[in-house]
């Protein structure tokens, strides 16, 4: 997990949806349109371009994305393992 990460924990279960990145500055992010914002990136086949990193979705065992698109999962304690 990244350093700038404030939102979640280490150890918290968290998914990720179909999107994993976008600029949150632009008209269209502000706007809650983020899916339209010249800068996202998917969550499958998308490259990142500060490394060139091709994301991989469910099929990769780690994930990269911004805070902003996570959805934590909240367990009952029963249902942990």
């Amino acid at each position: 997990m990244g350093s700038k990460v404030s939102l979640i924990k280490e150890g918290q279960r968290v998914g990720v949806g179909a999107q994993s990145y976008s600029c949150l500055d632009c008209r269209q992010c502000k706007n809650d349109n983020e899916t339209y914002c010249k800068k996202q990136l998917d969550t499958y086949g998308a490259v990142w371009p500060d490394t060139g990193i091709v994301s991989q979705g469910g099929y990769s065992s780690h994930v990269r994305t911004h805070e902003h698109w996570y959805v934590l999962f909240l367990l009952a304690a029963s249902n942990l393992s």
